[in-house]
């Protein structure tokens, strides 16, 4: 088995792990598409952005984002998968929603994997209320995320030396796509 192909087997377990855990849940908004789709939506966000997909921890953090608030145990993951545990401790919300502007402000000194992993996630799914019509409710959730961003920006050094340059200007300009598209509205 090439190095290629464990790879592989990592992120395929990570989705196999996230298909149980959002099995029987739909996304918000008109469209009710399976959760799923919002998992491969980031994992092609990540690719286009240029996250090489031999980058494991990323892809598997990706897939496994929001199991725990799904209720998987994480347990679960420590036994399969425990080298990505920490990033998806980072990733994983529990709180009330008076807590989350913390939760997204404590980005600022969380791993960058868990950093990156999560700006992409929000804007996944800014666009996806955009597409959904509801460009008000996009322009307020990319907003309510600005003290993300702004841990991202300060930390640009560390994504650039962890991601290289292309990925963040990729992904600046993504996030500078949808302000801008949201701020029309």
């Amino acid at each position: 088995m090439s190095d290629h192909d464990d790879d592989r087997s990592l992120v395929e377990c990570a989705i196999g792990i996230a298909s149980e855990a959002h099995a029987r849940e739909w996304r918000k908004g008109k469209n009710g598409l399976p959760y799923m789709v919002h998992i491969y939506d980031i994992m092609r966000f990540a690719r286009k952005i240029g996250i090489p997909t031999s980058d494991t921890d990323v892809y598997q953090a990706i897939a496994l984002h929001d199991t725990v608030e799904s209720g998987l145990p994480i347990g679960i993951i420590k036994t399969l998968l425990p080298q990505i545990v920490p990033v998806v401790e980072e990733l994983t919300f529990l709180g009330t929603p008076e807590e989350k502007p913390d939760y997204l402000a404590s980005f600022a000194g969380k791993s960058v994997v868990a950093l990156v992993v999560k700006v992409m996630d929000r804007i996944c799914n800014v666009w996806d209320f955009y597409d959904d019509g509801d460009r008000e409710y996009a322009r307020k959730y990319l907003q309510k995320a600005s003290e993300l961003w702004m841990a991202a920006y300060a930390r640009r050094s560390e994504i650039i030396d962890r991601f290289g340059q292309a990925v963040w200007d990729n992904l600046s300009w993504e996030y500078d796509h949808v302000s801008n598209m949201t701020d029309e509205y």
